[in-house]
């Protein structure tokens, strides 16, 4: 009983110090993009996935939250300032959501127009960047669109 309430305040403590974190980079745009993560867990994964991230405790990572905030955004066309949420592409294009593209050519023409943007660059390679998590999950987006899987 005691080691099931001591997992359990230190899943409190976790969540609370990634709203802290979430709160501290999203400002007043955090309530809209936890709606988002939610709204996209919910879209991509459903009750088993809602159920999985609960029971690792992963649902409180950060940078889930923010890889399915961005998925979200994607999905329903929510954003945010980019004062609100500093990635190096809406930072780069003043643009608060992107399309993601339709076709694999559109796909690679993106990966590619990001491959020589310095400040997403930056961001994309640098693990310790803020925007860092961000960037992998938009590249992974665009590596999925680009090269979607061979169908037989």
């Amino acid at each position: 009983m005691e080691e099931a309430a001591a997992h359990w305040q230190a899943d409190q403590a976790r969540g609370a110090e990634t709203a802290a974190t979430l709160g501290r980079e999203w400002g007043s745009a955090y309530d809209a993009n936890l709606d988002l993560a939610r709204r996209a867990v919910t879209e991509v994964g459903g009750d088993d996935l809602k159920e999985a991230l609960e029971v690792s405790g992963m649902g409180n990572d950060p940078a889930l939250i923010r890889a399915f905030a961005g998925i979200g955004r994607r999905l329903y066309g929510g954003g945010t300032t980019n004062a609100e949420m500093p990635t190096a592409t809406t930072a780069a294009q003043n643009s608060n959501v992107l399309p993601m593209p339709t076709s694999p050519s559109g796909g690679q023409r993106e990966i590619l127009r990001l491959r020589t943007d310095e400040k997403f660059m930056l961001a994309y390679a640098d693990s310790t960047h803020p925007s860092h998590e961000i960037a992998l999950a938009e590249m992974d987006a665009l590596y999925a669109a680009a090269y979607p899987p061979v169908r037989s």
